[in-house]
């Protein structure tokens, strides 16, 4: 089974859409939901401080991103885009507001390309970054998150990142305005997560949750080039 096959096996129900964004909240439990919600806020949140019209994401999905970046900035001109029909749909039922295309010709000012990166093939990494580039109006700027090279290649990903491969990999392309280092890992991290479910129980509790929730994002969502299982960067077109 190729990677795009991987990915697309996972696609049997829409499980970004179990995590809920301010307040957080994890309707089914979902081990990775509360760090998934952080960095979604982080984008909402870097997002406020550029101003933009249309904003298009490129392998969105299932599309809960782009949903919660329409949510937060109502108004704007939306488009998601991915190679996968499958999860276009479960997109189209949950956001039926947000156009969802396998792919277009429209240009915008800003993108956002949440965890794809990994997955696309180096060999293709040149002719990927051109559509994209394609897509953007002269200086859009655009968010890319995507695994840090400290958490180990998993099967559907080609490659994982650190300062210099994103320089190599994106140099061509974008000019980059930010780098962080985010979604730490270590013991503090593990209690979270085995406190928010266990064997024994699942966390339920609406205090205790967001209290959890609130004591990652201060202490852990922000990393190390030690720590890090994630690198987040702010991207200019050349």
């Amino acid at each position: 089974m190729n990677r795009e096959e991987i990915q697309e096996e996972e696609y049997d129900f829409p499980y970004h859409h179990l995590v809920g964004i301010r307040p957080f909240s994890e309707t089914q439990h979902l081990f990775w939901g509360y760090k998934y919600a952080a960095y979604i806020e982080k984008i909402l949140d870097t997002l406020a401080q550029y101003k933009f019209d249309s904003l298009i994401e490129v392998g969105c999905g299932d599309g809960k991103v782009i949903t919660e970046v329409a949510r937060k900035f109502p108004g704007k001109k939306y488009l998601g885009t991915d190679y996968s029909e499958k999860s276009l749909q479960f997109a189209r039922v949950f956001s039926p507001h947000i156009p969802f295309k396998t792919q277009t010709d429209e240009k915008f000012d800003a993108f956002v390309l949440v965890e794809v990166l990994e997955h696309i093939n180096p060999d293709n990494m040149e002719d990927f970054l051109d559509s994209i580039c394609s897509n953007l109006h002269e200086e859009g700027v655009g968010i890319i998150t995507t695994p840090c090279d400290n958490v180990q290649v998993n099967p559907k990903h080609y490659q994982h990142f650190n300062r210099d491969s994103i320089d190599k990999t994106l140099g061509s392309h974008f000019e980059i305005l930010s780098f962080q280092y985010t979604s730490a890992y270590g013991f503090g991290v593990k209690l979270i997560q085995r406190l928010f479910a266990n064997r024994f129980f699942i966390l339920n509790d609406k205090f205790f949750v967001r209290a959890l929730y609130w004591l990652y994002k201060k202490r852990y969502l922000n990393a190390s080039p030690k720590t890090a299982t994630q690198v987040f960067v702010v991207v200019k077109k050349k």
